[in-house]
């Protein structure tokens, strides 16, 4: 296959543990199909948690969007992290390279308190979550939590903050 690959996301903001989707444009410019087969190399983990062989099949002559999906190590720490895929064409003897930057962001500077504080009283209750983000760069929570003796859910339950605001979800 000769083949050409364009990684379609070269920056995917992502936590520990998350699971990401890194998508690339696989071409195929041969006459016959071809599997490719999508390694996750450069991402060091102890756990062996990051993403397990991949397989797209390109028709001949074809271009298509593969994701290839990313578990985060829980060991990654905050900054910007390169990772490689190692790419292996079923009609080619030799892999190709591409990669692309994990960025982790900081939430150190990131306040979550609930209003009020405690909840007395058997009936349903209502409480507000402020979300008060210092940090210098947007932040995206989601929020869940979980009782014994309680139900529990936000809307929205997933929140985006920008740097130096302060946020209230009920």
């Amino acid at each position: 296959m000769t083949r050409a690959v364009e990684v379609a996301t070269p920056v995917v903001d992502a936590a520990p543990g998350a699971v990401v989707a890194v998508r690339l444009a696989l071409s195929n410019r041969s006459d016959v199909d071809a599997t490719v087969r999508a390694e996750v190399v450069e991402l060091d983990s102890t756990d062996d948690t990051h993403a397990r062989d991949q397989h797209f099949v390109v028709s001949a002559g074809a271009t298509i969007d593969a994701d290839v999906i990313v578990t985060v190590p829980q060991s990654l720490t905050t900054g910007q992290h390169t990772v490689g895929l190692q790419l292996f064409a079923s009609n080619e003897d030799r892999p190709r390279l591409v990669d692309f930057r994990l960025r982790i962001a900081s939430v150190d500077h990131v306040t979550v308190r609930a209003v009020p504080a405690t909840l007395r009283g058997r009936r349903a209750r209502r409480f507000d979550v402020e979300i008060t983000n210092n940090e210098t760069h947007p932040v995206a929570i989601d929020l869940a939590a979980e009782s014994n003796d309680l139900d529990v859910a936000f809307d929205p339950s997933r929140i985006a903050v920008p740097p130096g605001e302060r946020m209230t979800v009920r």
